[in-house]
């Protein structure tokens, strides 16, 4: 995918977005900018990342419940728990062959090499457990499942994979049984 031609460097303004690891401080939006894309907004990378590299962190407030799950653009890191995250980081789209995984909760990381000025993007499903949530899906991967859904609705062998990466929300790991998935209930 390619960039648009114009591009979005978005960031809240101040120091309040940084944060500090292990004493250093990093700015957990450095590395992407925000461009358009062929399904409207996205964030690329602005210098290549390495396999298991946290490439961004999802920031915003916290949501429970129906306040989470009514909103289009929240991800879900609990059973009724939701972040709504802030730009740059809320322009993340969905792929069925992602570059991305979730991990921690609410960071993405490397699932292979990213080069700059690739679009990262993750699957939806892997945070997903809305009791037969859906949308449409538009990626262009050759073997697009066409539709996002829960995780537990994925193809056995597709969870499989996903949880072998760890890149399966923590709180979905409930519906899951040892001889495949169930559906969560509600």
């Amino acid at each position: 995918m390619r960039i648009m031609s114009h591009r979005l460097h978005l960031n809240p303004p101040g120091n309040e977005h940084k944060q500090t690891i292990s004493g250093v401080e990093r700015d957990p939006f450095a590395g992407i900018v925000v461009g358009r894309t062929d399904v409207g907004w996205g964030v690329f990378a602005a210098r290549p990342f390495t396999p298991g590299e946290l490439v961004l962190t999802f920031r915003g407030p916290i949501l429970k419940g129906e306040a989470g799950a009514a909103l289009a653009d929240t991800v879900q890191i609990g059973k009724d728990e939701y972040v709504d995250p802030i730009p740059p980081v809320k322009f993340v789209n969905h792929h069925c062959d992602p570059n991305t995984g979730l991990k921690n909760k609410v960071e993405l990381h490397a699932l292979r090499t990213i080069r700059e000025g690739e679009e990262i993007r993750f699957d939806y499903s892997t945070c997903m457990g809305e009791n037969n949530w859906t949308m449409e899906c538009r990626c262009g991967f050759s073997k697009c499942r066409h539709k996002i859904v829960d995780f537990v609705l994925l193809p056995a062998e597709l969870q499989t994979h996903y949880l072998a990466l760890g890149i399966v929300q923590p709180f979905l790991m409930d519906w899951i049984s040892p001889q495949g998935s169930t559906r969560p209930t509600r």
